[in-house]
């Protein structure tokens, strides 16, 4: 995925941002930092290319996996970087077709 791809979670602008990692016609992969007052129990995504000026709105989700990122020793800490897979859900048929789009401008070759 290009470095120009984030994400805004629950879709308001006092949302989540997250960095994409990974997305696919299922899901995506995302990273983004943790904090104490942060529940993570999102219901929607906003994914958006800088570099495009192309975004995908209100994309229904289902968070699949979270895991903490561990610092450079090896160690989880309590807050800080999470990781987390989410699956799309009742896509609708523009939807669907806008990622297929998104998918094909966004994807880069495993080096």
């Amino acid at each position: 995925m290009k470095d120009s791809v984030f994400a805004m979670l629950d879709s308001h602008p006092f949302g989540h941002a997250a960095a994409v990692l990974d997305v696919s016609k299922g899901g995506a992969g995302l990273e983004y930092c943790s904090t104490g007052g942060c529940d993570c129990d999102w219901k929607r995504l906003d994914v958006i290319s800088s570099d495009e000026n192309f975004s995908l709105r209100k994309l229904p989700i289902e968070i699949i996996s979270k895991q903490l990122v561990a610092d450079k020793q090896g160690n989880p800490p309590e807050e800080g970087i999470k990781r987390c897979g989410v699956k799309f859900h009742n896509l609708t048929y523009t939807q669907k077709a806008l990622l297929d789009i998104f998918i094909k401008q966004n994807a880069t070759a495993e080096k």
